[in-house]
């Protein structure tokens, strides 16, 4: 589930200059989110983001910093990536010190190590850039032609605040959710966004390089252009896919294990016996890349090796194959390794197909690896492997899973201690993406459109286009049916929102400064399935702006066993709060709801100024004038000036002396209270000046100017006239 609450940023423009002094180069500072929306991004302070583990988050990327329309995002997973997806690192420690990376900590201490460039294999460190739209144009052996290359435009804002010239690596997954097979892709540097981009040009300051890490300054450049990548691709430059999936242990310092998808030497592919299925003579599937200019790099041609002779050109996400997984070690945050595939098709000869007749009954579990199949063993069901640790392969695979191994595996799912070895279905998701290499250099940067010689800052953008195969959405055979051991989607379930209360009270009102409870109550008519789904909402001012979020997630939703989610929101707003706001809550339900009209409830709320307390002495009340031995009456009056009831005390001297005191309590907004005292003037035998001084304190109150009054007594001895 993507979701969550968008926020806009203030859009920065950028303006041509001329006349700039010269800049000898260059920190990437950061990425420039000017296109950009982040899920959550901005809660009322104090308060922690919603971001929930697992659930995996977008950083939508518009076509201009408008953000109107939008082809894709950068995602991330919650968990060792965090907001925003994707940060930059100059001078991180190790030697690759320059990257563009995912933002967060290392996989293997989350919340604990920040990421460096250097982090260890499978450390989560590549940036998800996920392409939603099919571009078009022509994918030929000289070079591709975008007509409507569907851009996803990231920038980044780069200083020239000292002179060393900076190669950035660039860890990248570029994902595939266009519904269409890609045919290639474009990867382009340039200035803008959308329709303003403006490609960069030769000996302009910014340019791909060859640089590896550990390398010194004085970046060579790629020669000569083009410049054709090395198959199947490597840290320098590449575009591969998954070794997990589809590659040789011996040609891959990171794994110990094959990749799933493996043929014994001259065992051709079912699919097609002519199929190269290892051009590289590494087991890897990858796309060539060119460096067409030292601004621009394409793919070359369509995925060479086993996925291109079983599954042609990447795939998109949502029609990827079904796998069956073992987890050896029993901890789900480890990678699980694939043992088996489903044929949907029943196309497969390993199903009983002819290899090309579609054929859903013959549906089966089919595996590239031999497994264990003696029902005694204490590794049944498991993958045998040889003497390195490595997969063995059958003698012509693949090969069907026998049904009680399957059932084995069912029965047999993670039990959440860690430890135990455990079997789980999913869909290969890996096999919709590629893992982009390559780096960016930066250097002179006086001479780009974007250059603001005042700050000494300038954008660049990364521009990654993409070209599908075209012919509508794709129609993937191998889930022409759906294995049985597939967990059902879940079933449509009639959700209702049935309360919905600030501080228990609808309409409510709060005041600035105050921390609210927002609780939201949801349930299930009855005969209706268990739900399990999101509810999310904001709170909005009367011109429409976002003031604060709300996200929650419930699950084994019952009939008659209503559930509240509860948010604590605190009533604040560095750019000042409006004087009212309507929380606007909705339910989503995963399974979806057949009847959407209960799905969302609104909450008016009144916002108050925020409290305070202010209390103030309005009026001392003793005699002007007085006569020696005389008694008096007076009296001390304690108004509330503030919003919000007050508790403190009086005080009230005659020449440094206590006359009188008093305590309120509770004294309210806009009361007051008066307090009655006697005194008895001094016995003079000449006139004499009394100095009244009466001072009030309060819990809370930090205005002291009102605190106080002052009055005088002229005092004359007994039977005289003042």
């Amino acid at each position: 589930m993507r979701t969550g609450t968008r926020r806009t940023t203030v859009l920065l423009a950028s303006a041509v200059l001329t006349g700039a002094t010269v800049a000898q180069a260059t920190t990437i500072e950061s990425w420039n989110r000017d296109n950009v929306v982040t899920d959550l991004p901005n809660w009322p302070p104090g308060v922690e983001p919603t971001h929930t583990p697992g659930v995996t988050y977008d950083s939508t990327l518009f076509t201009g910093t408008d953000r109107v329309a939008s082809d894709g995002a950068v995602i991330w997973k919650e968990g060792a990536v965090i907001a925003p997806g994707a940060q930059v690192l100059t001078e991180s420690p190790g030697v690759g010190d320059n990257c563009i990376i995912t933002s967060g900590t290392n996989r293997a201490v989350p919340g604990q190590i920040p990421k460096t460039c250097t982090d260890q294999f499978q450390s989560a460190k590549r940036v998800k850039l996920e392409a939603r739209a099919a571009g078009t144009g022509t994918v030929a052996t000289d070079g591709i032609e975008l007509t409507d290359g569907k851009p996803l435009d990231m920038v980044f804002t780069v200083n020239d605040a000292d002179t060393t010239e900076r190669a950035y690596r660039v860890f990248k997954k570029y994902i595939n959710a266009t519904g269409e097979r890609t045919a290639g892709f474009v990867v382009e540097l340039g200035f803008g966004t959308g329709d303003d981009f403006v490609a960069s040009q030769t000996g302009d300051g910014l340019r791909f390089s060859p640089r590896q890490q550990g390398q010194n300054p004085n970046i060579p450049a790629f020669e000569p252009l083009p410049f054709f990548s090395m198959p199947p691709g490597d840290s320098e430059l590449g575009s591969l896919m998954s070794a997990g999936l589809f590659g040789d242990a011996a040609d891959n310092r990171n794994r110990t294990i094959d990749g799933y998808f493996g043929l014994p030497a001259g065992v051709p592919a079912w699919t097609d016996p002519a199929c190269d299925t290892d051009p590289s003579g590494t087991g890897r599937s990858y796309y060539d890349l060119v460096v067409r200019t030292e601004d621009r790099i394409e793919t070359v041609g369509d995925v060479q090796g086993l996925h291109s002779c079983l599954f042609g050109n990447m795939l998109p996400q949502g029609s990827l194959p079904l796998g069956y997984f073992w987890d050896a070690d029993g901890d789900p945050v480890t990678d699980a390794d694939t043992i088996a595939d489903w044929d949907g098709s029943g196309r497969s000869p390993a199903c009983g197909g002819d290899g090309t007749t579609l054929d859903p009954d013959k549906a089966c579990w089919q595996t590239y690896v031999v497994l264990d199949t003696d029902p005694t063993s204490a590794t049944y069901g498991w993958p045998v492997l040889d003497d390195t640790g490595n997969f063995t392969r059958p003698a012509n695979p693949p090969v069907a899973v026998p049904p009680e191994v399957v059932q084995y595996w069912v029965a047999n799912p993670d039990t959440g201690d860690g430890v135990t070895p455990f079997f789980f279905i999913t869909e290969l998701d890996d096999m919709g993406l590629v893992n982009n290499n390559y780096w960016i250099t930066v250097e002179a940067i006086d001479a780009w459109p974007t250059y603001n010689p005042v700050s000494g800052t300038a954008t660049f953008t990364m521009r990654t286009s993409n070209v599908g195969e075209g012919g509508g959405p794709f129609s993937a055979p191998w889930l022409a049916t759906l294995p049985d051991e597939l967990d059902p989607e879940p079933a449509a379930s009639d959700v209702a929102v049935t309360a919905f209360t600030a501080n228990g009270d609808s309409p409510a009102t709060v005041a600035e400064g105050d921390e609210v409870e927002i609780a939201v109550t949801v349930a299930t008519a009855d005969g209706q399935p268990t739900a399990s789904g999101q509810v999310v909402g904001e709170a909005t001012a009367p011109d429409g702006k976002v003031i604060a979020s709300f996200f929650g997630v419930f699950s084994d939703l019952d009939a008659g066993s209503p559930q509240t989610l509860s948010f604590n929101w605190l009533v604040e707003d560095p750019t000042g709060l409006p004087e009212s706001a309507t929380w606007t809550v909705t339910v989503f339900p995963d399974g979806g709801d057949p009847n959407s009209g209960d799905n969302t409830a609104t909450l008016d709320v009144t916002i108050g100024a925020a409290p305070t307390v202010d209390v103030a002495l309005t009026v001392l009340d003793v005699p002007g004038n007085a006569k020696s031995g005389g008694t008096y009456a007076g009296s001390i009056t304690v108004a509330n000036v503030s919003n919000t009831a007050a508790s403190g005390s009086v005080e009230v001297t005659a020449n440094g002396e206590a006359v009188a005191s008093f305590t309120f309590t509770g004294l309210q907004a806009g009361a007051e209270e008066i307090f009655d005292f006697a005194w008895t003037a001094p016995m003079v035998d000449r006139k004499l000046s009394v100095n009244w001084t009466a001072t009030v304190s309060a819990v809370g109150d930090d205005n002291p100017d009102n605190d106080g009054v002052a009055f005088t007594t002229k005092v004359t001895p007994g039977g005289r006239n003042p």
